[in-house]
């Protein structure tokens, strides 16, 4: 009779051992998924038509010549199409990023106007989030 409840228990636990089941979960990382960090859109999308728009169209509107005009008019469309291929929540640290980029490389009151302009460049392409905070250390 032992011997048949060791081959009984021995059946059962090859049962087990064989029935087993192994989970692996396997997560793959689509570079399309628009839920892709933010860092890495911002690498691979530096608003480079962004920072053409507001260095060439931060001045006041008296300095700028109708061809400038029409110029502005097409970088600022090229721009709000970058900033449509970002997350919107992103796009202002997007703009920081780019902001932070020509920190050094104009005067105090033309970074002034960039900034004011750059903060605002979510509401003028009618997109979210409206407007980015920058505080005052930009320049």
């Amino acid at each position: 009779m032992a011997k048949l409840s060791v081959l009984a228990i021995s059946f059962a636990l090859l049962f087990l051992v064989a029935t087993a089941t192994v989970t692996i979960t396997t997560v793959e990382i689509d570079e399309a998924n628009p839920s892709r960090s933010c860092q890495q859109q911002i690498k691979g999308r530096p608003l480079t038509s962004c920072e053409e728009f507001l260095k060439e169209c931060s001045r006041s509107p008296r300095m700028m010549m109708l061809e400038s005009e029409s110029r502005c008019s097409q970088q600022k469309q090229d721009c709000c199409d970058e900033m449509k291929e970002m997350d919107e929540q992103c796009r202002c640290q997007g703009i920081k990023k780019m902001m932070q980029r020509q920190q050094g490389q104009m005067g105090q009151q033309q970074m002034e106007k960039m900034t004011e302009k750059a903060m605002d460049l979510p509401r003028m392409c009618r997109m979210g989030p409206g407007s980015c905070e920058m505080r005052s250390f930009w320049y």
